[in-house]
């Protein structure tokens, strides 16, 4: 028995030695190498309903779609369209068309550029190119035909300017804005440039001239609402943001952060409560009802603000402040104190958040329904309609 036991003992250890020194046996451990977990193999054929979900993935649909709205409301909203018959409805889903287009392909060229960080962050590791569920030239293709198309059909079907806007829009968030993010904080104003660039497009594409100032207020409001809208998100998503090497301020300047958040959310007041009815985008009623939206955003904003350690009272001061004999200095710095938590700095960034998500619709839904009528502007003939530069808007205010 006991030469048997040593035969197979000598059986087991000459097995184990082979398997060592043979560079082709594979292992037989239960866990997976990382690479071969992280980059699957890419499927050699696709089904045309997978392609489709993959191409929404791809161009963010959602998102691709809220920035067409805009574009949209902004193209209602110019003060052009109100002087004159309205534009064709050609025009209006060719400008549609062609915005989504531009956005599908930014939004592809930035996936694409950005696999690797994105495999990394537990929000976007379902995408597709950073799950390997289609190819990178696949992606590329997908990205460089409906820039072109969506380009083309600008061109071609509402005017160059606006053309040449959806281009500007797409290169500036492809290939300055992406690299952008692991280089400079900067990012998330050039960020919001391209979120109110869209704006931008449906004013020209009504017909409204660049030098307009109807034509830059609504893409101002756009602009100052990405402030407070990603800045709350941002600060939920910081550590992934900080795994993947951006340079956030919700990562690097907490108190930076909350701060930009209020300061812009405060700019929206005056913008859209005396600036837009002045230029006569609106009645001046905008300008009284836009306070609720407004006032809806601002309040968070300041809590945020307030939420955050080493913003408005750092804890150095607090303490200082605490330690006075002075009562109600006292009562005000222990209340902040409680306030100044990390529990309450999530769910006071939630809440802007959301309150950023109602407040931009609200908003354009008010003006639009504020909109002047073609009685307030000047009568013109359907043979000559006027210019845009000879339009001359009401002076509500």
């Amino acid at each position: 028995m006991q030469q048997q036991h040593l035969k197979r003992l000598a059986t087991l250890v000459l097995s184990k030695r082979i398997i060592h020194s043979n560079p082709n046996t594979t292992s037989s451990s239960p866990i997976a190498p990382q690479e071969s977990i992280q980059w699957k193999p890419i499927p050699s054929k696709l089904s045309f309903s997978r392609r489709i979900a993959l191409y929404q993935a791809l161009s963010k649909s959602r998102l691709s779609s809220l920035i067409t709205l805009t574009t949209m409301a902004s193209y209602a909203l110019s003060p052009i369209t109100a002087a004159t018959p309205p534009s064709s409805l050609t025009t209006l889903l060719a400008t549609a068309t062609g915005t989504f287009l531009c956005s599908a392909s930014a939004n592809t060229l930035n996936q694409i550029f950005e696999a690797p960080m994105d495999a990394q962050m537990s929000r976007t590791r379902t995408r597709p190119l950073a799950r390997r569920a289609i190819s990178t030239h696949h992606a590329s293709v997908f990205a460089t035909l409906s820039g072109l198309s969506g380009t083309a059909i600008l061109a071609t079907m509402v005017n160059p300017t606006t053309a040449v806007l959806g281009l500007s829009n797409l290169i500036l968030y492809a290939f300055v804005y992406t690299p952008l993010k692991r280089i400079s904080v900067i990012n998330t104003w050039l960020g919001a440039l391209v979120g109110g660039l869209p704006a931008l497009m449906g004013s020209t594409a009504a017909g409204a001239s660049l030098g307009h100032p109807a034509s830059w207020l609504t893409a101002g409001l756009l602009y100052v609402w990405q402030f407070p809208h990603f800045n709350s998100l941002a600060h939920t998503l910081r550590r992934d943001y900080a795994r993947a090497g951006y340079q956030m301020m919700a990562n690097l300047h907490p108190a930076m952060n909350a701060r930009v958040s209020l300061r812009y959310a405060i700019a929206a007041v005056p913008l859209s409560s005396w600036l837009v009815p002045y230029y006569g985008l609106t009645t001046t009623t905008f300008g009284l009802l836009s306070l609720i939206p407004n006032l809806a955003l601002v309040l968070p904003a300041f809590r945020f603000w307030i939420a955050t350690p080493h913003g408005p009272l750092s804890r150095k001061l607090l303490n200082s402040i605490a330690a006075s004999n002075f009562l109600p200095l006292r009562s005000i710095a222990l209340l902040t104190h409680s306030f100044q938590s990390k529990t309450r700095q999530e769910q006071e960034a939630k809440k802007l958040f959301w309150a950023s998500l109602i407040h931009l619709p609200t908003l354009l839904i008010l003006m639009m329904a504020c909109r002047p009528s073609q009685s307030d502007y000047p009568p013109s003939s359907q043979d000559n309609p006027p210019t845009p530069s000879q339009l001359e808007p009401p002076r509500s205010m």
